[in-house]
């Protein structure tokens, strides 16, 4: 009795948390959004422009490139945010099946497919964000342009493994339905 209580407050309490990081999204795709209208209304000075400009030294302050490579990287930050918000949801969906006592059922099965392609696309599109400011990043000083590679190149291989644990996963409760649909059919 004590395991089951156990187990239901930790779920309960994995929901919270994904209720809070929602929370946290919202906040941060909200600031996103603030910056990218204020980008494009003006040559502004926006968090992102600066960023160019003061780190990677290659763009002119206010000029259209400035304003183009911030309007994108924000706009990847948004994609990356919805990708989180929505595998969020889906572990909160899954948490919920399986307090109901659904472990192998093809709503489950559906819940880790969904959330197996929001983290890919995440992942994807993390990618590209590294590959478009790849050039910015390597025409700045060789030494902290290396510790910034490493790092995103660190994160990226994390969330890499995070997918192919996803994968396994779903491959996991692939089997089970089907050794449970067998199992009840051979009774």
């Amino acid at each position: 009795m004590a395991k089951s209580t156990i187990k239901n407050m930790s779920l309960t309490i994995f929901k919270v948390l994904t209720w809070l990081v929602q929370l946290i999204l919202m906040i941060a795709a909200l600031q996103n959004v603030y910056w990218l209208i204020r980008s494009i209304n003006s040559a502004s000075n926006s968090m992102y422009s600066k960023f160019f400009v003061y780190y990677f030294k290659i763009i002119t302050p206010n000029t259209l490139g400035q304003q183009f490579l911030s309007g994108i990287t924000i706009i990847i930050h948004l994609i990356i945010i919805i990708m989180i918000f929505i595998i969020m949801i889906m572990i909160r969906k899954l948490i919920t099946s399986i307090q109901q006592g659904n472990y192998f059922t093809t709503v489950n099965l559906r819940y880790i497919k969904k959330l197996f392609l929001a983290a890919i696309t995440a992942v994807v599109t993390q990618f590209m964000q590294l590959v478009l400011l790849y050039p910015c990043i390597a025409s700045n000083d060789l030494h902290v342009s290396a510790i910034r590679r490493n790092d995103s190149v660190g994160l990226w291989l994390t969330e890499l493994l995070f997918v192919a644990i996803l994968y396994v996963v779903y491959q996991v409760f692939h089997s089970g339905m089907q050794l449970k649909v067998e199992n009840d059919e051979f009774v």
